[in-house]
């Protein structure tokens, strides 16, 4: 009878924890990420690169041969789905996010959980709140942002991991690494600087078995790992394949961003600027970098855990490795501190332990009501300070894609032979529903002259009947007149930027 009420309880805990977190997914994000409906349009340069490449697949063209973007194939695909769901709004990749963002606090649930002993409801909104208003939420739908979950699975499978080697378990499921091998591989064809946190799970269990003396155990590792890691591989290699361009693939993925894209002159040592950036973003994200701090302390002085200094190696190897893999460049991007988000769930042991010991167990256990209060304060407050919901207070007439839309459509076109030069992508593609006739559709934030070099002669040629930038055009002046000009906040709140719109002479 008892197990039957436990396993009652238990499956009303599950039920409660998925509901929590769904809901603080969708009422906070509905605030945060400029994918959601109650925002005009998305207006994210970056997002609206992946949806034209996500958008120009679905019509046929091949990825780094037709078109360029020097993302994974991964990602594009899944903004290929967002695309077939809406072709000109990004509700597709909002429900994604709502989704990702679920699991993602279900699994950060689990984590607290299985270190405090208890559920934690109250937790559930505070952490959506400090993960999707930061600094380094940036303006939604990033891929730091998706992987979230694929992160929050793998700090909760160490943890376990390490509760069970200490109980004398020392072997992890070989499903668990084959799945370690799954999302390492799915990282790794989105964005491979994302692999860290993997990279220093995997070398701490290689050296944990090593000194274990587990050889057998860690080869049927290895091989387990490497079948997960190959049943995404191989169809991403033969889609390249199929569409001969195995070459673009290796020019474009790798060659270009481990040789051109980190190749700006900094003025000190690449370790030196990594540091800067690494400490820069915990300071312009306080909310989160605390909890960081406290949690990770915590673990490095805790001294009740049995034969735990394993425990805190491991920790420290998947922080700093996760950490130096993302910031370890010549670039800087203020949405790659998303991912260390992950990391704040450890800030939250200690804050319950204390908790618990102000409040008696009776009041700890009304926290079905309190987690509720507190997720309606948080969806309050997530409308307040969100670096994005600025844009709530416009409408779509205010914003230059549309003015620039209404134009073109007026002149009795479609925008087909539009090019947006100088800049990442404003959002005309989207906007207009074309697909780019030029290959390099944008900037691109890569010292690479062939981009300019073809941008240029596309525009020089004639081809293009409209332009779109964020500066005065300085060629090609007798074959485009300027038609617009609009002054917008561009991403987020008080970065003001021009927008001009050009059309060929005589169109």
């Amino acid at each position: 009878m008892k197990e039957f009420i436990r396993d009652k309880n238990e499956k009303i805990d599950t039920l409660y924890v998925i509901l929590i977190s769904f809901l603080s997914a969708f009422g906070i994000l509905i605030f945060c990420t400029k994918c959601s409906m109650l925002y005009p349009f998305q207006d994210g340069m970056d997002t609206n690169c992946f949806f034209t490449v996500g958008k120009a697949l679905t019509q046929g063209k091949v990825l780094y041969r037709d078109i360029y973007e020097h993302k994974g194939l991964i990602l594009y695909l899944i903004y290929s789905v967002a695309y077939l769901i809406s072709e000109t709004s990004f509700i597709g990749i909002f429900w994604l996010e709502v989704f990702c963002a679920t699991i993602f606090l279900w699994y950060a649930h689990k984590t607290l959980r299985l270190l405090t002993g208890e559920s934690q409801y109250w937790s559930i909104p505070i952490l959506t709140f400090i993960a999707y208003t930061g600094y380094s939420f940036s303006y939604g739908g990033q891929i730091e942002e998706l992987v979230l979950p694929i992160l929050a699975w793998a700090l909760y499978t160490f943890i376990r991991y390490m509760f069970d080697f200490q109980k004398g378990e020392k072997m992890l499921s070989l499903v668990k690494v084959f799945f370690m091998g799954l999302f390492t591989a799915i990282l790794f064809w989105m964005k491979y600087t994302l692999t860290g946190f993997f990279l220093g799970l995997v070398l701490f269990m290689v050296v944990l078995q090593i000194r274990e003396r587990n050889m057998k155990y860690l080869l049927r590792c290895a091989l387990s790992f490497i079948c997960g890691f190959l049943l995404v591989t191989i169809p991403v290699l033969i889609y390249f394949s199929w569409h001969h361009a195995l070459s673009d693939l290796w020019q474009v993925y790798f060659y270009n961003m481990l040789f051109r894209y980190n190749n700006r002159d900094i003025g000190m040592s690449r370790i030196e600027y990594s540091i800067r950036k690494i400490l820069l973003t915990f300071w312009r994200n306080k909310r989160y970098s605390i909890l960081i701090v406290i949690g990770v302390a915590w673990f490095t002085m805790q001294k009740k855990l049995k034969n735990c200094t394993s425990f805190k190696v491991g920790l420290w190897m998947i922080c700093i490795v996760t950490t130096f893999g993302i910031f370890y460049s010549t670039q800087y991007n203020r949405y790659w501190g998303e991912v260390l988000v992950v990391f704040s769930t450890l800030g939250f042991v200690p804050v319950s332990m204390l908790i618990k010991k102000v409040f008696s167990k009776k009041r700890y256990g009304i926290q079905h009501f309190s987690s509720i209060v507190i997720l309606l304060v948080c969806i309050m407050m997530s409308r307040l300070f969100s670096m994005n919901s600025y844009l709530l207070d416009y409408s779509k007439e205010d914003m230059p894609q549309f003015i620039f839309a209404d134009i073109i459509h007026s002149d009795g076109q479609n925008g087909q032979a539009i090019m947006n030069y100088g800049c990442l992508d404003l959002g005309m593609y989207t906007v207009l529903n074309v697909v780019p006739e030029c290959k390099y559709f944008c900037d691109y934030n890569i010292n690479l002259p062939i981009i300019y070099e073809t941008q240029r002669e596309y525009i020089g040629s004639g081809q293009a009947d409209y332009i779109v930038t964020r500066s005065p055009l300085d060629f090609a002046q007798d074959l485009y007149e300027q038609v617009s000009y609009v002054e917008f906040e561009l991403e987020f709140e008080n970065y003001i930027q021009p927008y001009y719109l050009y059309r060929k002479v005589n169109l």
